[in-house]
């Protein structure tokens, strides 16, 4: 990701991988391994401020899910600002290694759960993990919405998302807002207040959702 700044290198076996920080909370200042960007395409600590500070600064509990989980970032940033468990989605091996090198740097071991497999072949798992506070996605840029959204589907259908929760793409600027609509139509009887955000080649949409019962009538 454009502005992805390394700050030093850590030695994982063969391969040697590059420092992000933790921008707040328990952990703030800590020092997290991310994988090469060959294998994945890490969320600047910009954008990830910026997006935590749309969220909600701090949490008091409750759990994450981090799709696509690179190095794990988002999740370790949510733990160190109040939730209280993580299920993290990832398939490369360099990146789990990494995720759970992360753990145990922070002794975040017990608070998080890794599933090793591509997203679209994890819905059955991902659903046993909730019902989530948080959920966020932060694909290849090159990944169909329709997939993401088939989970998104998913998710609501099967009662894995908790009322009020909080939900955060990334997504290619240049995709236009065509994509979050699709996105925001798999969520179903979900509504709720929408904030897109743009960083450079990144954009970010978040929903802030709405129980039907509380949901105003917007016919």
């Amino acid at each position: 990701m454009a502005g992805y700044t390394t700050h030093s290198v850590f030695s994982l076996g063969k391969r040697e991988v590059p420092h992000v920080r933790i921008v707040a909370g328990e952990w703030k200042g800590r020092r997290l391994l991310t994988p090469s960007q060959a294998h994945t395409r890490p969320t600047s600590g910009r954008v990830r401020e910026a997006v935590f500070q749309i969220l909600g600064p701090f949490f008091a509990g409750g759990v994450v899910l981090d799709l696509f989980a690179g190095s794990g970032a988002v999740a370790f940033e949510a733990l160190s600002r109040g939730m209280e468990r993580a299920v993290l989605v990832e398939s490369s091996p360099q990146a789990l290694r990494v995720i759970r090198e992360n753990a145990r740097l922070l002794g975040a071991e017990g608070r998080i759960r890794v599933i090793s497999r591509p997203v679209e072949k994890a819905t059955d798992l991902v659903v046993a993990g909730g019902p989530y506070d948080l959920v966020y996605a932060d694909p290849p840029y090159a990944y169909p919405v329709e997939r993401l959204a088939a989970l998104f589907a998913a998710l609501v259908a099967r009662g894995a998302l908790a009322p009020h929760v909080k939900i955060a793409v990334e997504r290619a600027a240049r995709s236009g807002d065509e994509d979050f609509v699709r996105l925001r139509d798999a969520l179903g009887g979900l509504s709720g207040e929408v904030r897109i955000r743009r960083f450079g080649d990144t954009a970010v949409w978040v929903v802030f959702a709405e129980p039907p019962s509380e949901a105003p009538d917007r016919s």
